[in-house]
């Protein structure tokens, strides 16, 4: 469903309007605008033309525009996920890529973009390396149960994590870490296992 957000109208309207007509599909739109003070300035709202609520988005449903909860759209973001667990690591590498022009299915592998002439630029590598880490910790928390804490998913998404520096690609996408401690973890073979 097509949506329309209040910060596209930065620079095209007056700081403090209070009113709108935007042109949405070939039909005309008086909306009303409202503000929030914040810490550093104030927040401009749309004000749902229907409940009357502020909102950031609204929706084009049939010839109108409606706020997320009038206009019935689902939504999308963690939703009683376990804190630290695959959901939200797939949620922040979905939200990651998405930031940094990367598209991808999962699971996640580097060797997808080996041939991207992107990879040749530091930053964009940077961006790889962080989402295979990311899918790494997926990983485990799939097959293993494994959560992280805040502030390590943090370090990863930021590129600080100590175990990015360290690690190749390659280690990255064929061995498991403990990410709270930067240890790699040693699965015995099954040979060992056997004996």
């Amino acid at each position: 469903m097509t949506r329309i957000d209040v910060r596209d109208l930065k620079g095209k309207i007056k700081d403090n309007a209070i009113q709108v007509t935007l042109d949405v599909i070939g039909k005309k739109h008086d909306l009303m605008l409202a503000y929030q003070n914040t810490g550093f300035g104030k927040k401009r709202f749309f004000v749902c033309p229907y409940c009357s609520k502020n909102v950031q988005y609204l929706y084009i449903t049939g010839n109108s525009l409606k706020c997320r909860v009038c206009s019935g759209v689902k939504y999308t973001g963690i939703q009683n996920n376990t804190k630290g667990g695959y959901d939200e690591i797939a949620y922040r590498m979905k939200k990651y890529a998405a930031a940094h022009d990367i598209q991808f299915d999962f699971p996640f592998n580097y060797l997808d973009f080996v041939l991207d002439s992107r990879m040749h630029r530091e930053k964009f590598r940077n961006y790889v390396i962080v989402l295979q880490a990311l899918e790494n910790m997926r990983f485990q928390g799939i097959i293993c149960k494994t959560t992280y804490s805040a502030k390590t998913i943090r370090l990863v998404t930021s590129g600080k994590h100590p175990l990015l520096q360290k690690c190749s690609l390659m280690e990255l996408k064929e061995y498991f870490y403990d990410w709270e401690t930067g240890q790699q973890i040693i699965i015995p073979s099954v040979k060992s296992i056997l004996k």
